[in-house]
């Protein structure tokens, strides 16, 4: 298969890529490097893509991994033989490391997401890797923001009682004074008298 720099996306970004621009992708991760160095992985991921692109997903299960592209028995026992989990962990792993630098340009990820065997096609900058981190970020200024928010209220709460405790020495003092006008108004002494001529 010859690899191209780029492929040309679909006619309309919001569609998911075609089954050639996801088989493109499983091209350029296969030949990376990475993961030439690793056949096992790229057994797993070619098999996992293919089984996804023919419509056979729902069929992704460790023992049909194991069996198909891990070269294990038919009398292979996915209770007893952790080998799909660990090399779906370390499938990840590769994949995290291969996007995050020679196939970052890459315009469609192929992502297998924790828990799952069934390969997701993304275009590039939409990964659920970045929405994740991006949602963690929006949740820890969320949490900023309330922290603060708490802070000003109970601030301003201090503040209130600040203001009502001045407020009523204020009404206090302004009685006082009242009382005290009220007092030198009926102590007043009349002034001297004027007397006309």
């Amino acid at each position: 298969m010859v690899l191209t720099d780029t492929v040309e996306p679909s006619a309309d970004p919001t569609e998911r890529p075609s089954h050639e621009e996801c088989r493109d992708a499983l091209a350029r991760v296969a030949a990376s490097p990475r993961f030439t160095l690793a056949p096992r992985l790229v057994s797993f991921l070619r098999f996992v893509v293919e089984a996804a692109l023919s419509g056979e997903a729902d069929g992704l299960k460790a023992y049909t991994i194991a069996v198909g592209a891990l070269g294990r028995p038919d009398d292979f026992d996915p209770t007893t033989d952790s080998i799909v989990r660990v090399e779906a962990g370390r499938l990840r792993t590769a994949l995290t490391r291969y996007y995050a630098n020679g196939g970052s340009a890459d315009p469609v990820r192929i992502e297998v997401p924790r828990g799952r065997y069934v390969p997701e096609f993304l275009w590039r900058g939409t990964s659920e890797g970045a929405l994740a981190v991006e949602m963690r970020t929006c949740r820890e200024q969320l949490k900023s923001i309330r922290k603060r928010l708490e802070v000003l209220r109970a601030e301003h709460r201090e503040q209130r009682e600040v203001l009502s405790r001045n407020l009523e020495t204020l009404q206090v003092n302004m009685r006082a004074l009242q009382s005290t006008a009220a007092a030198i108004a009926r102590l007043r002494l009349p002034g001297p008298r004027r007397t006309s001529v």
